[in-house]
């Protein structure tokens, strides 16, 4: 990560999943042949299943690899991924123990000078062998944060969102082989409501009319939200899925204010049980 940050500018939260990332190593010989991910909706809360299927083609090899928890700047949106709630992990189908690593990033910001932040990141070991695929799976909870669209006027907002982050796959050897990405609605949410974010900004000289929301190309609408699949991927950051939607009000653990951290927190550790 870079350490040179805007100053004096409190990051937005980002309620963020997303691929499995190397740690200190360096990993030229590791490759991700395919991932599998749920994402399940619920009213203020999301849950991911994830799997990714590794080939590794060098020498034996142990990795430290890491999921970015509370804290974690993601430079390119200024802000910072929400807590990950009940992570867990596999290494080929047993259970691994994952630690919450707490480090402290030091940054410059403006006038103040340097400064320190705190970083959460859960990290695992993986043992790779030369020629063998290793499979690696997590589950965790995240607290969606409120959609504020194009434009906000007040009052309580309608949307959820939760992003699932795909382009951190690019630091792996080669491209992605292949991917799906179910996303579905869970009770309480509106599967029709289910959206993505363009993030595709057409040049000034296309005629193509802008749409705000659209899913990306290779998706596909299903009855309780919508799939994506892809081949011989290197993600960007305009693969990044910016998932909305709509859940009943009732269920949601929100104020006046925003999003009730604590409420949501409590609701993913059921969920999660």
């Amino acid at each position: 990560w870079s350490n040179a940050v805007r100053a004096d500018v409190a990051p937005d939260p980002l309620a963020a999943m997303g691929n499995v990332r190397v740690m200190k190593e360096k990993a030229p010989n590791t490759s991700m042949l395919r991932e599998e991910v749920r994402v399940e909706l619920f009213p203020s809360v999301a849950v991911v299943d994830a799997t990714f299927v590794m080939a590794h083609d060098g020498p034996d090899q142990t990795l430290e690899v890491g999921f970015p928890g509370q804290g974690v700047v993601m430079q390119e949106r200024w802000a910072v991924h929400t807590p990950l709630h009940a992570f867990k992990a596999w290494v080929n189908d047993a259970p691994v123990a994952s630690l919450g690593v707490e480090t402290e990033v030091k940054f410059k910001a403006g006038p103040k000078g340097e400064q320190t932040r705190r970083e959460t990141w859960h990290v695992f070991v993986v043992p790779l062998v030369k020629g063998k695929q290793t499979t690696l799976r997590v589950r965790y909870g995240v607290v969606a944060q409120w959609h504020y669209g194009q434009s906000y006027s007040g009052g309580t907002v309608e949307r959820d969102v939760v992003w699932y982050i795909l382009h951190t796959g690019a630091a792996w050897k080669g491209p992605i082989g292949a991917g799906r990405i179910v996303v579905e609605a869970a009770e309480g949410v509106d599967p029709l409501s289910i959206e993505t974010v363009n993030h595709a900004q057409p040049g000034p000289a296309s005629k193509e009319k802008f749409q705000y929301y659209k899913l990306p190309a290779g998706a596909v609408r299903t009855a309780k939200g919508f799939e994506y699949t892809f081949k011989d991927l290197t993600p960007t950051q305009a693969h990044n899925l910016e998932i909305v939607y709509r859940a009943d009000p009732k269920k949601r653990a929100i104020t006046k204010y925003g999003v009730d951290e604590k409420a949501a927190a409590e609701k993913l550790k059921t969920l999660m049980q």
